[in-house]
């Protein structure tokens, strides 16, 4: 998706976009298009803001179980551009130590390029262990079965180190005093 820099400064207040936007990532399965819905702001410096929010669903493997469900992802987005040759931008890249909210700056040179920015915060916000349910009870690490669906078929007692028998022996002596 690329929006004009004269379109977004000739507009007065700004310009809003909201739209349906078929993207496609190498990372993630999409389901839906990105719908997004954007005011993209210009300042006296050259800078753009891009605000807003967007939404989509992606296809996530649960962490537990591991089957394929849909996941609706909801982001709210605030980028800024500059322009490519600006010396705030320079400045930027030149500082060895940057705040961490203008480490990600983008540049432009007359158009905003907002695909790479779209998916970096669809990324971004993807769960570190996505569940299908949040009363998932996963799969079996012996038999496999996948627990929300069926018991497992493996026995339950715990196999134990031949080196550490002779403490299970406390253990039923410490059960027994109780």
């Amino acid at each position: 998706m690329e929006i004009s820099v004269s379109d977004i400064l000739e507009a007065r207040g700004g310009l809003r976009i909201k739209q349906d936007v078929a993207l496609k990532l190498d990372e993630l399965k999409l389901l839906t298009p990105v719908s997004v819905d954007l005011k993209l702001l210009g300042n006296k410096t050259g800078g753009i803001t891009v605000t807003g929010a967007l939404q989509v669903q992606a296809e996530m493997s649960c962490s537990r179980c591991a089957k394929l469900y849909a996941q609706t992802i909801a982001v709210d987005i605030d980028e800024l551009f500059l322009p490519k040759d600006s010396q705030e931008l320079a400045e930027l890249i030149g500082q060895k130590e940057s705040a961490a909210d203008k480490l990600c700056v983008f540049a432009y040179e007359d158009r905003l390029e907002l695909d790479e920015v779209l998916r970096q915060n669809i990324l971004a916000s993807l769960p570190f262990f996505p569940l299908c349910k949040e009363d998932c009870r996963g799969v079996c690490s012996g038999c496999g079965a996948d627990l929300n669906l069926e018991a497992c078929t493996c026995s339950h007692e715990k196999e134990i180190d031949p080196r550490w028998e002779v403490l299970k022996k406390f253990m039923k002596d410490d059960a027994s005093e109780k």
